[in-house]
């Protein structure tokens, strides 16, 4: 999963916006709650999270429960445009 782009906004958030252009390498959204790191990103292709791309869907619509402000379900993750590569 390469991260393409991010939605508005991204910019007011530094280490998430220098993340667009690289590969998913690790991914624990439980740990956004807290304010813990819950992503790595990699620029090597050969070292990013290899999931099938059914799997891969899954990831990237996992909840991690609801947000606060809307009652929507909170994916961490979607903050990001991406493909599947």
């Amino acid at each position: 999963m390469k991260l393409v782009g991010g939605v508005e906004g991204i910019e007011r958030f530094p280490e998430l916006a220098e993340m667009v252009g690289r590969y998913l390498l690790r991914y624990e959204p439980e740990k956004a709650k807290t304010g813990e790191q819950w992503i790595w990103t990699t620029d090597d292709p050969a070292e990013a999270l290899q999931l099938p791309p059914s799997e891969m869907f899954e990831l990237y619509r996992r909840s991690i429960g609801r947000r606060p402000w809307d009652g929507k379900a909170d994916r961490p993750i979607t903050v990001f445009h991406v493909a599947i590569e």
